[in-house]
């Protein structure tokens, strides 16, 4: 009775799993969930039976619901300025809707301004846990239309309308540590498994195309003496990695201190760096850092990251707010090309859009106002090193600035192409290139007060015997500006004053641009308060000041921009002799000769959007101006932008085809004058267009592919019809086999990167073979077994790193201390010998997370040849291991891409290193067929 019940459940189940894999299926063939106005989006259909399909498209805001495909299963593609932004879904009678959302792509404020958790128009991703997996730790059998969380995050910025920056591209370092044995960037294990995460990054990041900013790896990577020509060899390396497979990416890693280097700073496509403040140094030395990070670049915008405050207690709302905006200042007056904040441990949400909001709304006016060189110049001489001489330089210059100079660092190997009037030399002066006219001067009276300077990490020492009050003074900001303010003082008269004043608590920044003028006046003015020894001192304790000054004058007139909102404007007819600051202000003076006469603004309709042009009459300079665009009352854009230099703006909006036919109003207008302009314009629906993919084989990197196979490379060959597609190729005068997997391939040892040491753990007796035990109430994340390794597989601290033999009983704690129970444990050094003994093939795949080496596809195989790959992921081993990477562009299986079709692309060093692989991927036979006759073709 019992074996007749279970036969009929059993035959039930298997009546409904047949019925719903006989359903027809509508999916998104690349998994995505968000596409840009102006690109494709590729729709596939699937059904048991060739009956004819009809698919509906449903505008969920609107509600209107059209037919946009009638026809035979297969694929087709809504062309790029089809559809309008917001959230659409589709639908086919039997299958499962599926739903997307299509976004302009356009940002609120030109200016690239981030927080990684909070406001801002662009979004910070680490490119980790790729891979499609079932449970487990099993590859995923049917990739089509499926995405990695790795790839969900990629998906879910571009959903919410921001561009992406990728940091830490290959993880090459781990808490600022090389991976390797020693440690060391010259590792050769470690250089060939970075490779191979920037080969692998970029042929997944470049499915998101252009919605990617820049990609770059970890901030501060930690060099030994002998690292730096060996770190600007694997930056140039990664920069030739990536582009190779993705051309238009933008690399761009973070630098600083090292950046100074124009070996790498030079390498960037944009120039990037962080400026630590709080340790050493107060706000205003952000304009230092930035200058002496970019001193190989000086006029070139910097890609920035700023840290927040990193010690002390919470100084409360008022201080915190004062200190925030003078940093945010700061980065405006020192020249971004885009920012994101760090650390902001005490910052609310709230505060953070009161931070930004000023940022995103005067940034794209900043953008337009290029960076000039100065007449004076300080040296920055790869002769000298160290910190003392770096914290002296970033002194010097400070000093300059609140004495009221336009001074640049510049780097002693730009000198034989840089022209100013003065030269200043910090330490001994250094051999100079021929052909260098400018003057040289050392301050050596200023030197000999900076050579006192407090250390950077002072703040952070034990100081005994002194009160709460005085030890926390030493942690204060005012501290640490002390040397700088004093040696303003004793700065003589020199070139290239923008002001004169009766103080140093401010620094200006001065630019100028067509027939205008900027200036940037930030007060850093601080004052200790009052109060008991025994209650500590707040790290940031920013003040009002009066600032009495001799700015010179305007030809025209001026606009004053103040308030730590920047919401303040008024018009001035001459230059004001003095100006009240509130804590951590800047004040913008925006100098013009002549009032403008108004704004020209002029729009048409073109393929998918609308051409928007803006004039500023009667003047050309860059003017901050506020577009937007209407219809029937709803605002679809309001964007923060500026004019150009010459006083001129363009930029398409994209509006998509099905966008209902209205009369739109826009409106232009400037904070500056009170300057508006409106005007209407028709839009006309139009009908979405489609083309149908009915093309028996498709091709991706079809240049590519034919240089590859033009070299006539061995290849083998691994899937279905592989033994007669190899005679073919011999014929050809390849040559070419026909092979198993198991043949030409292995599973990849781990742990793949070893410490320097580990720590192993022996049975006081010796015991027959059994697994290693493990007592306690929280197993710790980090184990892992194989052999009886315990540790992470990639190692993240040495004390990690652990070696149990069999017979040993670990004990582990809650506080995660641990103990061996009838057994000793020591610390070994990591020899040849005990790699071989312990390193073991992999037995569970896993994500990269960051800095944990598990196996991971496709690297967690390895196959020194050169493949040609056959069929789907049923077919064989290493293509299921390749389609479940993520590394190709479209993948393949039984429903897709449908009866006799085919994809063939190329995979830049899968399994190994300098291998490549050629992809022929069908769901049937018919389809591989055809991929073989074109695949011939291409040779």
């Amino acid at each position: 009775m019992f074996l007749t019940k279970f036969l009929l459940l059993g035959l039930i189940c298997w009546a409904l799993a047949r019925r719903v894999s006989l359903r027809p299926r509508l999916f998104l063939p690349a998994g995505r969930r968000a596409y840009r106005c102006k690109e494709p989006i590729e729709v596939g259909i699937w059904s048991p039976r060739q009956a004819t399909c009809r698919v509906e498209l449903i505008w969920l805001q609107v509600g209107t619901r059209i037919s946009i495909f009638d026809g035979t299963p297969g694929a087709f593609e809504l062309l790029p300025g089809s559809l309008a932004p917001g959230d659409y879904q589709l639908r086919l009678k039997g299958a499962a809707p599926i739903r997307f959302r299509v976004v302009s792509a356009v940002p609120d404020s030109s200016m690239p301004w981030s927080e990684l958790r909070g406001p801002g128009n662009f979004s910070i991703c680490n490119p980790a846990e790729f891979t499609l997996l079932r449970r487990g730790g099993r590859l995923e059998t049917r990739p089509v239309g499926k995405l990695s969380p790795g790839m969900e995050r990629l998906d879910a910025c571009l959903a919410s309308n921001r561009s992406i920056l990728v940091y830490a591209v290959w993880s090459g370092t781990v808490t600022h540590q090389p991976w390797g044995p020693g440690h060391s960037w010259a590792e050769p294990e470690m250089l060939r498994l970075l490779r191979m995460a920037s080969l692998h990054a970029a042929q997944r990041l470049r499915r998101f195309g252009c919605s990617i900013r820049s990609v770059g790896m970890i901030d501060e990577p930690l060099l030994l003496p002998d690292d730096p020509p060996i770190l600007a060899q694997i930056m140039q390396q990664a920069k030739r990695d990536l582009k190779a497979v993705w051309p238009e990416a933008v690399f761009s890693t973070d630098l600083w201190i090292s950046g100074c280097d124009p070996a790498l700073q030079l390498i960037n496509d944009v120039p990037c760096s962080h400026v630590f403040v709080d340790r050493g140094c107060g706000k205003l030395g952000i304009l230092s850092g930035i200058a002496l990070a970019r001193c190989s670049r000086p006029l070139d915008p910097i890609a920035h990251a700023m840290n927040g405050q990193l010690h002390g207690a919470d100084p409360g709302p008022s201080r915190r707010a004062a200190a925030y905006a003078l940093m945010r200042n700061c980065l405006l007056a020192a020249g971004l090309s885009s920012h994101w904040w760090l650390n902001l441990k005490y910052v609310t949400p709230a505060e953070r859009a009161r931070l930004d909001e000023p940022a995103l709304r005067w940034g794209p006016f900043f953008l337009e106002w290029p960076l000039q060189k100065a007449s004076l110049a300080l040296l920055w001489s790869p002769a000298l090193k160290g910190p003392d001489y770096i914290e002296q330089v970033m002194a010097t210059h400070q000093a300059l600035l609140r004495a009221g100079y336009a001074c640049q660092i510049v780097h002693q190997d730009l000198l034989s192409e840089w022209e100013c009037e003065l030269l200043l030399v910090v330490g001994p002066v250094p051999t100079l290139p021929v052909g260098f006219r400018g003057k040289v001067l050392r301050l050596e009276q200023l030197e000999a007060l900076l050579s006192q300077l407090p250390r950077r990490w002072q703040p952070f020492q034990r100081l005994d015997g002194l009160s709460a009050r005085a030890r926390s003074r030493f942690c204060t900001t005012w501290f640490m500006d002390l040397p700088c303010r004093q040696a303003a003082e004793l700065v003589p008269d020199l070139q290239g004053k923008i002001f004169t004043a009766d103080g140093f608590e401010v620094v200006g920044e001065s630019r100028k641009a067509g027939e205008g003028r900027l200036l940037c006046l930030l007060n850093g003015y601080e004052e200790l308060p009052n109060g008991p020894e025994d209650e500590p001192v707040p790290v940031y304790n920013h003040a009002p000041w009066t600032f009495h000054a001799k700015i010179p004058d305007s030809e025209g007139l001026t606009f004053l921009v103040e308030g730590l909102q920047m919401d303040r404007i008024s018009l001035l007819h001459q230059t004001p002799e003095s100006l009240q600051f509130e804590p951590g202000e800047m004040k913008l003076l925006v100098q013009a000769p002549r009032l403008p006469s108004g704004l020209r603004l002029a729009a048409h309709v073109d393929s998918g959007g609308i051409q928007v042009e803006v004039e500023l009459l009667g003047l050309q300079m860059p003017w901050p101006i506020e577009l937007v665009i209407r219809d029937d009352g709803s605002t679809l854009y309001r964007l923060q932008r500026a004019t150009n230099r010459q006083g001129r703006f363009s930029e398409h909006l994209p509006m998509g085809a099905n966008f209902p036919s209205a009369r739109l109003q826009l409106s232009v207008s400037s904070c500056l004058g009170i300057l508006s302009q409106e005007t209407f314009l028709d839009w006309v629906e139009r009908p979405i267009r489609i083309e149908l993919l009915e093309q028996p084989v498709r091709i991706w990197d079809e240049a590519e592919l034919r240089n590859f196979l033009s070299l006539r490379p061995d290849l083998y060959l691994v899937g279905p019809t592989s033994q007669d597609l190899a005679v073919r190729l011999s014929q050809l005068g390849f040559k070419a086999g026909s092979w198993a997997a198991e043949e030409i391939s292995r599973r990849a040892h781990y742990p793949r990167l070893w410490p320097r040491q580990v720590t192993r753990v022996r049975p006081d007796r010796p015991a027959a073979w059994s697994p290693w035990t493990i007592e306690t109430n929280r197993v710790p994340r980090a184990l892992a077994g194989a052999r009886g390794v315990v540790g992470p597989l990639g190692w993240f601290e040495p004390e990690e790193a652990l070696l149990c033999e069999p017979g040993c009983t670990l004990r582990f704690h809650r506080d995660g201390r641990w103990r061996v129970v009838g057994g000793r444990r020591s610390l070994e050094n990591v020899t040849p010998d005990l790699r071989k003994e312990w390193s073991v093939p992999w037995r569970r795949l896993g994500r990269f997370t960051g800095h944990r080496l598990q196996p991971q596809t496709p690297e967690c195989w390895e196959c020194h040849h050169h493949l040609v790959l056959l069929g789907d992921s049923s077919s064989n081993v290493l293509m299921g291991a390749l389609q479940a990477s993520e590394l190709l562009p479209r993948t393949a299986q039984s429903d897709y891409p449908g009866p006799g079709r085919a994809f063939i692309s190329l995979a830049w060093s899968p399994f190994s290193l300098g291998y490549q692989a050629v992809v022929v991927a069908a769901g049937d036979l018919q389809g591989l067929e055809a991929g073989r006759r074109r695949l011939l073709e291409l040779t």
